[in-house]
């Protein structure tokens, strides 16, 4: 045996020189500059809510770590448990993950996060201050962590956010190899190990909605791990040496928004008809005739080639506006609206006996406040046209129901596209129909 060190007796310094050597580490400074992200045309509102999936990746940065020895006194040559071996620097490396999580629509998001950082061997000073020459090997930090993250303005298209999680880490050293004093030890002597941790992490960073379904961001993460335990001496079981794992690093993330499940539609019945009686009538000399019954005048929104009727309107009755269209995400009247609308203003003329609400309503798609505003100024669109179409701005009122009153499904798109529409509510007659 020959070699010593001033704080580790000679005999010991000798057996475990190679594998204080690997493990110790300091600080490189790095940067590493992440972009992503291009903004697509025609994206204009916060992500729906509910489940997504996620892919991250970027830049890891492992900080120095110490190394110290236990289990390393035998009686004849003692080394106290923690005693400082060595310290070990990395080189910049890289981490990639995958996350699943619920977004809540006030801004919280817990999430299941699944990681992997990893990160080559640089340096090994020893605590006498001897540097190595030649290092080899590499440390994996692999995690599965529960997060909680909070976006603030979550209804914004930009929007930061901050938070934390913890959960567990495995630790790995593979394929150490060290080259002090002009001996060069590698698999022979040392050997890879593990070991599983406690382990926590804090971050924030920006993140921005492509549109109603994708989001991505730049994050930064602070990682730092329990002390964990190594057994990298093939041939000396019963000592390990022990090292606290930590990192900064810095991604780029891309989400995928499923969308909260879509409520229940309240079923609707259609009113029953009341059923007309003609009374049958006898004369002498023929036989009984059924008189038909007149046609009743109609409660009807125009369609296809027939004009809107509100003959037989009564206060409560609905009538929907289908084909009375809009930009997208705007109140925007297109022509093919304003064509129905004239006709909507002309059987209005007729009965200047009703007044009526105009009522927008808008899928799920969207924050609630979103949809809320876009509603009221589409409403607002159809009245203002109306009255510039001839009718008195008295007898009509415009109001906005957003989301809240669905009539179909908001999870497919035929049912989204039922529930974007504008209805003339009655609320007055002055005269029965």
């Amino acid at each position: 045996m020959s070699g010593s060190g001033p704080s580790i007796p000679g005999r010991i310094h000798t057996e475990y020189n190679g594998v204080l050597v690997i493990m110790s580490c300091r600080l490189k400074a790095a940067a590493l500059g992440l972009s992503l992200f291009a903004v697509l045309p025609g994206a204009s509102a916060a992500v729906n809510p509910g489940w997504y999936l996620g892919l991250e990746g970027g830049g890891n940065i492992a900080r120095d770590q110490r190394f110290r020895l236990y289990g390393a006194d035998n009686g004849l040559f003692p080394v106290a448990d923690g005693t400082r071996l060595s310290t070990v620097s990395f080189d910049p490396g890289y981490v990639a993950g995958l996350v699943a999580g619920y977004a809540f629509d006030f801004g919280l998001r817990s999430e299941l996060e699944l990681a992997h950082r990893d990160n080559d061997f640089d340096g090994i000073v020893l605590a006498n201050g001897r540097p190595s020459t030649r290092v080899g090997g590499r440390e994996f930090a692999d995690i599965a962590f529960g997060n909680l993250w909070f976006d603030l303005f979550p209804a914004a298209r930009l929007h930061p956010y901050l938070g934390g999680g913890a959960g567990v880490a495995r630790i790995a050293v593979r394929d150490p190899a060290v080259d002090n004093s002009g001996l060069f030890l590698s698999g022979a002597g040392l050997r890879s190990d593990f070991d599983a941790v406690f382990a926590w992490q804090a971050g924030g960073g920006l993140r921005f909605d492509l549109g109603r379904s994708w989001t991505a961001s730049l994050d930064y993460r602070y990682l730092r791990a329990n002390r964990g335990r190594f057994d990298l001496l093939a041939n000396n079981p019963d000592t390990t040496v022990g090292a606290r794992y930590s990192a900064h690093s810095a991604l780029a993330s891309i989400h995928y928004h499923f969308g909260a499940p879509a409520p229940t539609p309240v079923p609707v019945e259609a009113p029953v008809e009341p059923v007309r009686v003609v009374p049958l009538v006898e004369t002498p000399a023929e036989e009984a005739v059924v008189e038909p019954a007149p046609p009743e005048p109609g409660c009807e929104p125009p369609y296809d080639d027939n004009a809107a009727e509100f003959g037989g309107c009564k206060p409560g009755d609905v009538v929907v506006l289908r084909g009375v269209n809009f930009a997208f995400d705007k109140a925007a009247l297109t022509l093919s609206a304003k064509a129905l609308l004239d006709g909507v203003a002309h059987a209005l003329k007729r009965h200047d006996d009703i007044r009526l609400t105009v009522q927008g309503h808008t899928d799920s798609r969207g924050a609630d406040a979103y949809n809320l505003r876009l509603s009221e100024a589409r409403a607002q669109a159809v009245r203002d046209y109306l009255i510039a179409a001839g009718i008195d701005a008295g007898r009509m009122t415009a109001a906005g129901f957003g989301e809240t009153q669905p009539v179909a499904d908001n999870a497919s798109e035929d049912g989204r596209e039922l529930n974007r529409r504008v209805e003339l509510k009655i609320v007055e007659r002055a005269a029965a129909p």
